[in-house]
């Protein structure tokens, strides 16, 4: 309410800048220790130090601005190079950031809508925040994980993620953390993000009739003045309400409800649907070079787990010819670099057992 007027149900979040990275992170430092790199959006606030698509919320560009060179000016990512940029970059936070990108479609990225953390003094490595997705959840086969900025803008995020993909060590991370994220349960399954989303549209599903009261015959001038009613059509408003060049009432309840079983069904079928993310993983190019962020062969999963989880068997994907290798204590079966197996080879149908507490 303002001034005792509904004005509507709001998001809050924190500000990302060097007060956020110091203090509601748990990374450390004072909040003179880090800079902070965003998107140029014309804030006065910030300084744009004459870098084409980029500000600097705080602190310097220097550190940000050389690291991206550092990345990008490798023809080939060597395994001292690769060790080195894995400490100067939180690399599965990155991969992590890549592939929430991607995954939601964002249309305004990677031109626009991101935050970069790094501090030296404070130890703390690069870190990418996701900022403004509201663009996003629309097709199940749009492709953004192959979107390149603007040309003249030598500094968005995506630069060092193509890069990075020459390294077969960080292509490997890459489908790891992909695993990690779509299956067994990840945060990024169909059902846990079904799950989360109707937990968090339940909240507000009450509101939504005062929000329709107080917005719902409210004239976007903004939208129109952008040319951004194909959009609306598209997605927000009831076209038959349309009087006079104007919408009448706009919004309703029912058109919250089809915008969240669109994004029910966005989440059903993005990750698996033809020309949908997954194939645009194992389908990822630069240029005409393929490197693959995702296998075509599925990986092998736990079959049958007998009595207190001491022993299990292994569920081979069928129809493939592959050599599963496997340890007990928690260590890669494949030696990085080199990609020689390290591990205990396993044979079909057979039995692992362990007497103690082991990490397969």
């Amino acid at each position: 309410y303002i001034n005792g007027l509904y004005w509507g149900v709001y998001n809050l979040c924190e500000r990302g800048d060097a007060n956020f990275a110091s203090t509601a992170t748990g990374w450390g430092g004072n909040e003179g220790d880090w800079d902070v790199l965003k998107h140029d959006d014309g804030d006065t606030e910030d300084r744009s130090d004459g870098i084409a698509g980029m500000e600097v919320r705080d602190g310097s560009a220097e550190a940000y601005t050389n690291l991206v060179k550092y990345v990008t000016s490798n023809s080939t990512i060597l395994q001292a190079d690769y060790i080195d940029i894995c400490s100067k970059i939180d690399i599965d936070a990155y991969i992590d950031y890549v592939i929430l990108e991607g995954y939601v479609g964002n249309q305004d990225w990677p031109n626009n809508n991101w935050i970069a953390m790094l501090s030296g003094r404070a130890g703390q490595p690069l870190r990418y925040l996701a900022w403004d997705l509201e663009y996003s959840l629309f097709s199940t086969t749009g492709n953004r994980i192959t979107a390149t900025a603007d040309s003249g803008y030598k500094y968005t995020p995506e630069k060092i993620h193509r890069a990075l993909v020459k390294s077969p060590e960080y292509r490997l991370r890459f489908a790891d953390r992909v695993h990690r994220h779509f299956y067994k349960g990840g945060a990024l399954t169909t059902e846990s993000l079904q799950a989360r989303y109707s937990a968090r549209a339940d909240l507000i599903r009450k509101m939504i009739f005062a929000e329709v009261a107080r917005w719902g015959y409210f004239y976007h001038d903004h939208y129109a003045s952008w040319g951004k009613f194909n959009v609306l059509d598209t997605h927000y408003v009831d076209t038959s309400l349309k009087e006079g060049g104007k919408y009448s009432k706009a919004f309703k309840e029912d058109t919250w409800e089809t915008e969240y079983n669109s994004i029910l069904n966005f989440f059903q079928r993005r990750w698996s649907t033809s020309g949908g993310f997954k194939s645009q993983l194992t389908g990822f190019k630069v240029g005409s070079t393929a490197y693959p962020l995702y296998p075509s062969v599925e990986a092998a999963e736990f079959g049958a787990v007998e009595g207190d989880a001491l022993s299990a068997t292994l569920e081979i994907p069928s129809g493939t010819d592959i050599t599963v290798y496997y340890t007990t204590d928690g260590s890669d079966p494949r030696e990085a670099f080199t990609g020689n197996a390290v591990g205990m080879k396993y044979t079909a149908n057979q039995v692992i057992t362990v007497t103690d507490t082991a990490t397969l």
